[in-house]
């Protein structure tokens, strides 16, 4: 869409050609040669639009016109150049690049644009129709909000949308309101929200005229604050006029409607030995206000916008992006979301947070509790030599290279035990819980990383660990082989025995 600036202004330009016959000069267009061929200076021409300057809030020339058409055109989905410029985002620069704009006369424009107040083009955008359409503006705005003020008896100011529980609560209309306080709580007090309005989808504009604000300060709280003496000078009216706005909007701000209704969920709460019911309903403006943090963290982002272009063209991103994965989209309204209430139109949908349990990590390995040789390694992980061992003693021979293999096999299991000794010390900061340990004093001070001076200090704990390692494997061949496993003697008992300690160093 970075394109699409371009587009819209070439599109700009024909039209001011049409109406001097071709003519830069005459249109008052900043020219460049290029190839002997006239072209539009597209830096001098922006930087001469956004130099244009609109006192009041309606604009009264063409040329504040155009320049509030310029601002609040999308660049990128639901992104006009104006927020683009006040979030820092980078695809207003390289738009400005694919036109030719160096980077001096970029920052000089973005500086420009950066100053310019964002609530003037709401109220542009609000009352756009009167503006291009009639020759006496302010008369036909002055007319717009007497239509306003009207349909505003039709609608409710809340802050918790009835119809986002089921489309036919026509009520309640209320407007809660609470202190803000420390306490932790996602409520309402504790953010800064916009409020809502419960209005029919053909009467939006009462919301977004209540929305406009002046000097930090909303037409909402005007009305509130019966300040006539503001909205006469906002919007340059006599204020006998704007006290009739006033009392004209004091049924939509002021009346609340607080009957429930048999389509909203209830709940029996105790109060006081007996029972209170709560109608649960949404409270919109935290809603929509969530939606606004997710998509600034998942969308908006500068960072976030450079960080998916590099991935996407498969390159390095030094600096990451954050983003919420996991959300559920929820829309109200089907095909007419507008009959669910202004900020519901507004968004068009929220999100839910992802609410799975938190998914446990799989261990490949886990510190002992009560044994090694039971739950790190078993007889079955060594089966494989057991049964290897088994088939060199059914020669029953007994020379030097049936001494030598059968020996390899004793050192191959040990090898293991040391191999899994290194994956358990390996997780023993981690896993290690000496409060319910079961592990004797022995295998304590083998296995974990804490005891490395200890292991080094004395050597009883490893001669009690060479006989437990020689009961492992002398028992294990047994085991394994059951029934078809041949009978060892006290001396091979002994024979594994001076293997394992041939293996001292290596297990400490």
């Amino acid at each position: 869409m970075i394109d699409d600036l371009k587009k819209y202004i070439d599109s700009q330009i024909k039209k001011k050609l049409r109406g001097s016959g071709g003519s830069y000069e005459k249109a008052g267009l900043p020219v460049v040669n290029l190839n002997g061929k006239k072209e539009l200076d597209y830096s001098a021409w922006l930087d001469r639009l956004v130099s244009i300057t609109i006192d009041g809030y309606i604009p009264d020339s063409i040329q504040q016109v155009e320049l509030l058409e310029f601002l609040c055109f999308e660049l990128l989905y639901k992104q006009s150049i104006k927020s683009l410029v006040d979030s820092e985002h980078l695809a207003i620069n390289e738009a400005l690049a694919k036109l030719g704009v160096n980077d001096e006369s970029t920052q000089l424009i973005l500086g420009k644009i950066s100053k310019f107040s964002a609530n003037k083009i709401d109220y542009f955008l609000l009352f756009r129709e009167e503006i291009e359409a009639d020759d006496e503006t302010l008369n036909a705005v002055h007319k717009r909000i007497d239509a306003i003020s009207d349909d505003s008896r039709f609608g409710k100011i809340i802050s918790h949308a009835a119809k986002m529980t089921h489309p036919s609560c026509k009520y309640p209309r209320l407007n809660a309101s609470s202190n803000p306080s420390n306490d932790g709580y996602v409520r309402t007090g504790n953010n800064d929200v916009e409020f809502d309005l419960h209005i029919d989808a053909t009467k939006l504009k009462v919301y977004k005229f209540l929305a406009l604000k002046a000097q930090g300060t909303s037409i909402l709280d005007l009305i509130r604050g019966n300040d006539t003496a503001r909205l006469s000078s906002v919007f340059s009216v006599s204020e006998s006029r704007a006290a009739a706005w006033i009392k004209s909007f004091h049924i939509c701000v002021f009346d609340q409607d607080a009957k429930t209704h048999p389509a909203i969920r209830q709940i029996n709460f105790p109060v006081d030995g007996a029972y209170h019911l709560l109608s649960v309903l949404q409270p919109s403006g935290l809603v929509f206000l969530l939606k606004q943090r997710i998509d600034a963290i998942n969308d908006r982002s500068a960072v976030t916008y450079s960080g998916k272009k590099a991935k996407k063209e498969n390159k390095y991103f030094s600096r990451g992006y954050a983003f919420v994965p996991g959300l559920t989209v929820t829309q109200h309204g089907g095909a007419h979301p507008k009959n669910i209430s202004a900020l519901n139109n507004k968004y068009q949908g929220y999100y839910l947070l992802s609410s799975e349990p938190p998914k446990l990590a799989k261990r490949d390995i886990h510190f002992p509790a009560i044994d090694f040789f039971t739950q790190s390694l078993s007889h079955y992980q060594c089966r494989d030599l057991y049964y290897l061992l088994h088939d060199l003693l059914l020669g029953h021979k007994n020379d030097w290279n049936v001494r030598r293999e059968r020996d390899e096999y004793y050192q191959a299991i040990i090898d293991r035990i040391i191999e899994n000794m290194w994956i358990v010390r390996g997780v023993s900061e981690e896993q290690f819980n000496p409060d319910t340990t079961q592990l004797n004093k022995t295998q304590k001070t083998w296995l974990c990383a804490a005891n490395e001076d200890e292991r080094d200090m004395a050597d009883d704990w490893l001669d009690e660990l060479c006989s437990d390692i020689t009961r492992f494997i002398f028992n294990g061949y047994e085991k394994s082989l059951g029934k078809k496993a041949f009978m060892f003697s006290d001396a091979e008992f002994k024979h594994i025995h001076k293997q394992v300690v041939k293996n001292k160093e290596a297990l400490r």
